[in-house]
């Protein structure tokens, strides 16, 4: 394997508006969005090479990948849905503008820990970790490198935080992991001996 890719999902017009998608929420892209994909479908293709594709299953990412694949042109057997890959259960406060929540108890008491404290009826980012070790992506993971193929997800910013500690790469500790952003026009990407995180804006 040469390198993995993380990419997340194009613009949404929730993405727009401030408002918190989650699970429950199947938005699709953009306009703007899209275009966002078209120009990360043309960066990979200079530059990935005959990669795996895990996927997200939601309608985002699915579309996301759409577009970047009219790029690409990777076969269905290259392509895995893998529905662990789904982004984080924010619990009540989904389908809500993030202003207007900001100021909720639960905020200040998540500073603490962010890892480790699960949005109400929802997750934590060791709860998106957990359900990650539970699904086939490691086992992808090694078989690519094994086959020196890269490798390409395409998910959702919460859950990609915890991709690179799942995998073992980039160096990246729990707590280090939930405080990377990732903007809808970023991919991350780690180079073999994947020890450095690198940011690609497109």
């Amino acid at each position: 394997m040469k390198s993995v890719y993380i990419a997340r999902h194009g613009m949404t017009l929730w993405n727009k508006e401030g408002r918190i998608q989650g699970q429950t929420n199947d938005i699709p892209l953009s306009p703007e969005g899209k275009k966002q994909m078209e120009r990360l479908g043309i960066f990979l293709q200079q530059t990935i090479h005959n990669p795996i594709v895990l996927v997200s299953p939601l309608i985002r990412a699915r579309e996301s990948f759409e577009v970047i694949n009219s790029y690409l042109q990777v076969s269905n057997d290259d392509v895995y849905v893998i529905p662990e890959l789904i982004e984080m259960n924010f619990g009540k406060f989904e389908g809500l503008l993030k202003r207007d929540i900001q100021s909720d108890n639960f905020f200040i008491e998540r500073k603490q820990n962010k890892y480790t404290t699960p949005y109400p009826e929802g997750e934590s980012y060791k709860d998106v970790q957990k359900r990650l070790l539970k699904s086939r992506i490691k086992d992808i993971f090694e078989n690519a490198k094994q086959n020196g193929r890269d490798i390409l997800f395409v998910g959702h910013e919460s859950t990609n935080r915890m991709i690179p500690v799942v995998l073992g790469i980039g160096e990246m500790s729990e707590q280090k992991a939930v405080e990377n952003r990732q903007k809808n026009n970023e991919i991350v990407i780690y180079n073999d001996p994947f020890n450095e995180r690198i940011i690609q804006i497109f």
